[in-house]
């Protein structure tokens, strides 16, 4: 049986035993799979990074701080809420550094 299918892939993929294969075409197989699977990896990659949805940033609703030396207690502790948080642009600290 094993003889049978040796002798059918022969008439059907007719090769030569022990010629080896040009390399041209070595190269073309392996590189259009190697591009294949870099394509497969890639794309969703791209695509989320060029998509509208991501890249936005997303405010934050609370924050807190704590100052504290090594495992003593707090020394200062703040939290802000969502109405007193304020969107950072360079331009509203250095108006608040050099204009006041």
């Amino acid at each position: 049986m094993i003889l049978q299918c040796q002798r059918r892939a022969e008439k059907e993929y007719p090769q030569e035993r022990g010629k080896p294969k040009k390399r041209w075409s070595k190269y073309a197989i392996g590189g259009s799979s190697l591009l294949t699977v870099i394509a497969i990896i890639w794309f969703p990659l791209v695509l989320f990074a060029l998509g509208n949805t991501v890249g936005l940033p997303s405010t934050p609703f609370d924050v807190s701080v704590e100052l504290a030396i090594g495992s003593y207690e707090p020394i200062f502790t703040m939290s802000a809420q969502k109405s007193s948080l304020v969107t950072y642009v360079n331009t509203i600290l250095l108006s608040s550094l050099f204009y006041e």
